[in-house]
């Protein structure tokens, strides 16, 4: 029974894109899906940073939606300040449109830091 809930899972979702360089800074880019359109989502693996290879969050994209964000978190243990990074997303004609990252400490808005949210995998969903 689990072999068969499991392959039905791993049916629904798709590698569409994996980053060949999750180690390295991921600035503003295009990044193109010619089958994005046979998936009603897409689910977006994002690091937080290019030195930590830690899956810290996903996204969400569901279909015919045409902006989205991708925000990661991070704590610092030490000085109790949290850390966070943001991107815009607009996808149009299977194309998903990565601004470059923006670091806020605290509420206070840093500046681009493309080693930080990195994107490393997009699946779609069906």
């Amino acid at each position: 029974m689990h072999s068969v809930t499991s392959n039905a899972v791993a049916g629904l979702f798709k590698l569409l894109w994996s980053n060949n360089s999750p180690s390295s800074d991921f600035s503003a880019q295009s990044i193109s899906i010619p089958t994005m359109n046979d998936y009603s989502m897409l689910l977006v693996i994002l690091n937080w940073a290019s030195y930590s290879q830690m899956a810290i969050n996903s996204v969400l994209i569901s279909k015919g939606q045409s902006a989205s964000q991708f925000n990661v978190m991070n704590y610092d243990n030490n000085g109790g300040i949290i850390f966070s990074a943001t991107r815009n997303v607009t996808i149009s004609n299977n194309q998903i449109n990565i601004t470059d990252s923006t670091l806020y400490v605290g509420v206070t808005k840093g500046s681009t830091r493309n080693d930080i949210c990195i994107p490393v995998r997009i699946y779609g969903i069906k």
